[in-house]
């Protein structure tokens, strides 16, 4: 299995800076997207430190993991876990060693593909989406006090709707360790990805919308992507990494 894939970030229009950061590793397989929290450039460097900390770190023990199908990914799910709690460590520390970054951090979504095994490791609100045969389904759960009240029913659909905060429950940095989802599945050709912040996805108004943009190729599928969030408001930066498997020859 390989992939295709583009990235597209924007500031938006009501931003002076760009608090979202992606990497795109197609030698590694490795597509990382965050979204950082702190303000006064604090954000900036949390996303763009964690993305870089976890990128190196695959890159330096991708070759050391099993390549025993039983055990492969968890072995990769374990190497995406490290990578994300070395970067909540280091942007923690960051923030205490300098006054005017105190208590930045940022969200850490990693996804990881080798052959046709994909491996994720999640903190957060950014979103990972999957489109097979005409559906789409979002993959990762948001980490937020609105959907942790939804998944423990404490809150309803409807109070869900009525709260204005929806404030993130884990993140990377606010603490020197973190808590990441980690999940597998196994990727079929013509499957397609999406990572984005939610700068794009808030404003998304329903599935069809992801279903026209994942009929497009990768890279105007990114294109359209950033043009309809700003087109709808761009209140947020917004970043999206499209990625479409295609099988082997």
């Amino acid at each position: 299995m390989r992939t295709r894939q583009h990235g597209l970030t924007d500031t938006g229009h009501h931003r002076d800076n760009n608090e979202d950061a992606y990497c795109i590793d197609p030698e590694l397989g490795l597509f990382i997207i965050c979204d950082g929290v702190g303000g006064n450039l604090g954000g900036e460097i949390a996303s763009q430190l964690a993305a870089d900390l976890i990128r190196d770190w695959v890159k330096d023990n991708l070759p050391t993991v099993t390549a025993d199908p039983a055990r492969r990914a968890g072995h990769l799910g374990a190497m995406l876990a490290t990578g994300i709690q070395r970067a909540a460590y280091m942007v923690f520390n960051a923030g205490l060693l300098d006054p005017e970054r105190k208590g930045m951090k940022t969200t850490a979504s990693a996804l990881l593909i080798k052959g046709d095994l994909a491996v994720l490791a999640h903190v957060g609100d950014a979103r990972i989406y999957l489109s097979r045969g005409g559906d789409v389904a979002q993959i990762t759960d948001d980490h937020t006090i609105v959907a942790d009240g939804l998944r423990s029913g404490q809150l309803t659909p409807e109070a869900a709707a009525r709260m204005r905060s929806n404030v993130i429950t884990r993140s990377v940095g606010s603490r020197d360790h973190a808590r990441p989802d980690i999940k597998d599945l196994h990727l079929r050709p013509g499957d397609r990805l999406l990572l984005c912040t939610d700068g794009l996805y808030g404003y998304l108004t329903g599935p069809d919308d992801l279903r026209r943009l994942f009929s497009l190729d990768v890279e105007l599928a990114a294109e359209r992507a950033i043009t309809l969030a700003l087109e709808r408001g761009g209140k947020d930066n917004v970043t999206a990494i499209f990625i479409e498997c295609v099988e082997d020859g």
